[in-house]
């Protein structure tokens, strides 16, 4: 049986080596078992902003951060922020990265 860490650093190896297709399978498996892996969702959204899914990225990273405590997210739930277009956020997220 193989754990969780086991399989986060199959993701990590495979990066490594330039299979980014591989690794974000191995991190999507780290996600089956723990959805709250935060390593493992900030890991598939910088796939997906490198590879050009920004959305998707997006999405990854918020949940990622969230499991992180990271002050973004705090940043993200103010009140004045959830009305924002999807297109403003990435701005924004950019701006962190």
């Amino acid at each position: 049986m193989e754990t969780i860490e086991a399989i986060f650093q199959a993701g990590l190896s495979n990066v490594r080596m330039g299979r980014v297709e591989w690794a974000g399978e191995w991190y999507r498996k780290v996600l089956d078992k723990d959805p709250r892996h935060s390593s493992a969702r900030i890991n598939i959204a910088a796939l997906h902003h490198a590879y050009g899914s920004i959305e998707k990225a997006l999405d990854h990273y918020i949940l990622g951060l969230k499991g992180m405590g990271s002050s973004l997210y705090r940043w993200y739930k103010q009140p004045h922020q959830k009305h924002m277009e999807k297109s403003d956020w990435i701005s924004q997220l950019r701006v962190f990265l």
